[in-house]
């Protein structure tokens, strides 16, 4: 999301994952598109690591050091969340005497508007869909912290889906179709370029993953959108790639992070 307040209201990682088993691979780059850490969901200012969420971030460091890849280029979106991330990442590899290219920000990795969605524009959908009306009433009665994020994240997808189907309601903000393109476009850039071997890590958010994942697979706007919902903090999706083609290797991995570390908000 992309305001301050879920409660209120990629990738140019040209540093990536080194690892030749064969002479076929020699010849491969790889792309990691990872999944900020844990944000302060339901806090006044979403767009910062909770505790876990930079813990997360740390994991994510130490497996790279353990599977000795080298990054060729690190990159991030603009917002806090993706870059601390990147940052904390980063300090875990130096920390091993890995070196790590400077710190890239690149705009075409930010996460779609699902924030400014509902902060801006949740009453217009409230009237005009009585699920989304009953569910923003539900959460403003609603007191459990616990219960709440349920609540809350239910809503954003139903949101999220009624923005990707192009409802009159979500007009305003970046469409569904706009964002899917700059993904796209994102994936060029961050893979563009000569030479083999390249490790490129990317730091984005869930949404950005998805429709890249999705642009890889040639998949549909609800599998774009699907993929982004279950893509957990600090997760990485690997892509393979060679010149304009590239392969998906893993999505959501997250071997770096215990069942208990593993979140999606």
């Amino acid at each position: 999301m992309r305001d301050s307040s879920i409660a209120g209201c990629i990738l140019l990682g040209l540093g990536g994952v080194r690892r030749v088993h064969s002479r076929r691979e020699s010849t491969l780059s790889t792309l990691l598109l990872v999944r900020h850490g844990q944000a302060s969901f339901l806090e006044p200012e979403y767009d910062r690591l909770s505790p876990l969420g930079e813990e997360q971030a740390r994991r994510l460091g130490d497996h790279l050091v353990d599977e000795r890849l080298r990054p060729t280029t690190w990159v991030t979106g603009p917002r806090e969340r993706q870059r601390r991330t990147a940052e904390l990442a980063a300090e875990r590899l130096r920390a091993a005497g890995v070196p790590v290219p400077e710190l890239v920000v690149l705009p075409e990795l930010d996460e779609h508007q699902g924030g400014e969605l509902l902060r801006a524009h949740l009453p217009r959908l409230a009237s005009a869909h009585a699920p989304i009306a009953d569910l923003a009433r539900t959460f403003a009665k609603t007191e459990a912290r616990s219960e709440r994020g349920k609540i809350a994240d239910k809503l954003l997808r139903e949101a999220l889906r009624l923005w990707a189907a192009g409802d009159p309601a979500t007009a305003g903000i970046e469409s569904f179709a706009t964002f899917r393109a700059r993904a796209a476009r994102a994936l060029e850039l961050v893979t563009a370029g000569d030479g083999h071997g390249r490790c490129v890590v990317a730091f984005t958010s869930g949404g950005l993953v998805g429709a890249a994942a999705a642009a890889v697979l040639r998949a549909d706007d609800l599998a774009a959108l699907d993929l982004g919902f279950v893509t957990r903090n600090a997760a990485f999706c690997e892509i393979l790639f060679s010149g304009e083609r590239r392969s998906l290797s893993q999505l959501n991995a997250r071997p770096h992070l215990t069942r208990d570390q593993a979140t999606y908000r």
